[in-house]
């Protein structure tokens, strides 16, 4: 333990990629709000750091243990413990959005106020059962899940939401994050950065389609040619900052590199451990040492063939769905299922664990005398229970029913305002001599003003530009006297 951490802030960076008074800022936080103890063997600074060394090098129970002279039951339960405890931290390390200013004078964000940061798809290599393997297999044959990660100017991440098949694109992924009851809410007038994965609409910036846009397209010295060229070259320089992240990410991290033998619901738990782990120490700490260090190969979430259509999204989990299903107690013990974790595994294995699993199989005696002890229901008990399950049937069908008319109406309106939008900003391009922060800001102010809009579109050619000159000052005068 000395070794791994106190000996000094390069071993400990090493070891559990944070320096010692970054660490124990964590060991205190983790005990104070996220209900941490330290265990009858075993110290809370020992538990943290040993946790933290199995994300940072996916290292395997039976070498921890080896590490520590624990017991390979002792550091499987402590580290499902911390896990816990990390998760319980998220309101405290989950980055608020913060939009960007009208003086921003970042040359990469100053051409897109009120924007929040970037959003986009990465995959992290996830093990499964083989029957959901087909799911879970992306275009490059990897068996991984499609992580949704939402992410700030300063590459900390606002929103995170793993467990979603390899095989489901994009677009479903957002869907499912902005339908959740936890899931991503954008502010009005406010908006994310997203690529040509996503489709433009009400919170969500994607560039031109048929257009140049990658960051390789610009590159030896190549020029924008057009205003949506100009545009989506800024885009795509600013929208980078979300694969940056994601390329941080997994190089901080060895265990979201390659798979690992956990059941799948605890591998979606670390992905947000670890997230959640990478935005404390670019904050508590001055100088992040990874992000000079060269980044993990970040392949963003691409969109599959039809033939990829089984993707449901039923693991998928927001972090505060997972801490409230810890409240609800339903996952006290370490996971040790064997269909699910295999054989070689790391942490909570079945043959790797040192000391044998950690599943109790129950007493075959007790469990047939208890049965035994039951009596019998009576036709008419049951036929009273079916018909009372058949009515809550019902009542939760007409909710279901009511739930998706809602859900279809939303999305109407969500194409319609798109498409009105789109239809402004290609007006605006049309008019010559104003710039391209004119038009975005011109643009913004009259989609939000339906009198001003009506009103634009009803001028003709040669008088539209003074009339957007005019909307121009008077929210800029506005914005002065408030």
């Amino acid at each position: 333990m000395h070794q791994m951490v106190w000996m000094d802030d390069t071993a400990s960076i090493n070891n559990v990629r944070m320096d010692r008074l970054a660490f124990r800022k964590l060991c205190d936080m983790l005990h104070i709000h996220g209900g941490l103890r330290p265990s009858k063997n075993m110290e809370m600074d020992e538990m943290v750091s040993s946790f933290l060394h199995v994300l940072a090098h996916h290292a395997k129970n039976r070498v921890v243990a080896r590490q520590l002279a624990r017991s390979g039951e002792s550091i499987s339960r402590n580290f499902n413990a911390v896990l816990h405890a990390v998760l319980h931290l998220h309101r405290i390390l989950f980055k608020k959005p913060k939009p960007i200013s009208e003086n921003c004078t970042d040359e990469r964000w100053k051409w897109f106020q009120n924007c929040l940061g970037a959003l986009d798809g990465a995959y992290i290599p996830v093990n499964v059962l083989i029957e959901d393997r087909p799911r879970y297999r992306t275009r490059k044959n990897e068996i991984a899940t499609n992580v949704l990660g939402v992410c700030s100017h300063d590459m900390q991440f606002i929103y995170l939401l793993p467990g979603w098949e390899g095989s489901a694109v994009d677009s479903r992924v957002l869907r499912d994050a902005i339908s959740r009851r936890n899931g991503l809410k954008v502010p009005q007038g406010y908006y994310y950065l997203c690529d040509a994965g996503y489709t433009n609409g009400e919170g969500f910036l994607a560039p031109y389609r048929a257009q140049r846009y990658h960051l390789n397209d610009w590159r030896q010295g190549h020029q924008p040619t057009s205003p949506k060229e100009f545009f989506n070259m800024k885009h795509s320089s600013t929208r980078n900052i979300i694969e940056r992240a994601f390329g941080l990410l997994k190089g901080r991290w060895a265990i979201l590199r390659s798979r690992s033998f956990y059941p799948i619901k605890t591998q979606c738990w670390i992905i947000l451990a670890c997230a959640l782990l990478h935005n404390y120490i670019r904050r508590e700490m001055s100088l992040d040492p990874e992000e000079n260090s060269p980044l993990s190969d970040n392949s963003g979430a691409q969109e599959l063939d039809g033939e990829h259509i089984r993707a449901s999204g039923d693991r998928a989990q927001h972090v505060i769905d997972a801490t409230e299903e810890l409240a609800r107690g339903q996952e006290h013990q370490a996971p040790t299922n064997e269909a699910e974790i295999g054989k070689n595994a790391g942490i909570g294995e079945i043959n790797g664990n040192d000391s044998g699993s950690l599943t109790q199989i129950p007493n075959q005696g007790a469990s047939s005398k208890n049965l035994n002890k039951k009596r019998p229901r009576s036709n008419d008990e049951l036929t009273e229970t079916l018909m009372e399950t058949m009515k809550d049937f019902g009542k939760k069908y007409e909710e279901t029913n009511g739930h998706m008319a809602t859900i279809a109406s939303y999305f109407k309106i969500e194409s319609e305002e798109a498409e009105r939008r789109m239809k402004v900003f290609n007006e605006l391009l049309k008019i010559e001599g104003l710039s391209i922060s004119e038009r975005i800001k011109a643009g913004e102010l009259l989609i939000v003003d339906t009198r001003k809009c009506d009103y634009f579109y009803s001028l003709p050619g040669d008088v539209r530009y003074d009339y957007v000159i005019q909307v121009l000052t008077d929210a800029r005068v506005n914005t002065l006297y408030m």
